[in-house]
């Protein structure tokens, strides 16, 4: 299951860095585009650095249909969870968040990505591919004077072996 999220994770970094390579962010003083998973970082929802896509993956499960079968066909629901940043005044918040919006939409299509091994380098291809479904996003949330908003998408992989 690490590979698929891995994966996805990467695939969305290189699309982001295409689309708007200004949108980074510094992580352990490493700068990289601005696509970040809650499970490697120890911030709260209300920490989450502004002006970045937040990755949050569920539990994997079988998707129906596909218990017995052998590798399975996986599902995971994943959340993206996004702010804006506050200016003095709070102007430009919506404009700012439909940026947001526009960029998350825009590097999700097309919906597949080759599954990797990231465990070493270079990655090694592992035969097949990571899909998804288009995000839902979800109601705005006004905070603090920022806005926030939340994604949800669901994932579908095969299982890796011995997985």
């Amino acid at each position: 299951m690490q590979a698929a999220k891995d994966s996805f994770t990467v695939e969305l970094r290189k699309r982001l860095a295409a689309l708007a390579p200004a949108r980074t962010a510094s992580v352990n003083g490493v700068v990289q585009p601005a696509i970040l998973v809650t499970e490697n970082s120890s911030v709260t929802p209300r920490e989450m650095a502004a002006n970045c896509f937040w990755l949050g993956f569920g539990a994997a499960q079988a998707a129906r249909g596909w218990e017995a079968q052998s590798p399975a066909l996986m599902t995971m629901e994943c959340t993206v969870a996004y702010r804006t940043q506050t200016s003095l005044d709070g102007s430009g918040r919506g404009r700012a968040l439909a940026e947001l919006d526009g960029e998350l939409l825009a590097i999700w299509s097309p919906g597949t990505t080759a599954k990797l091994d990231y465990t070493h380098t270079p990655a090694s291809e592992l035969g097949s591919n990571v899909f998804w479904l288009r995000p839902k996003l979800g109601e705005v949330a006004d905070e603090s004077g920022t806005m926030r908003r939340e994604a949800k998408l669901e994932l579908f992989f095969y299982a890796e072996e011995g997985a």
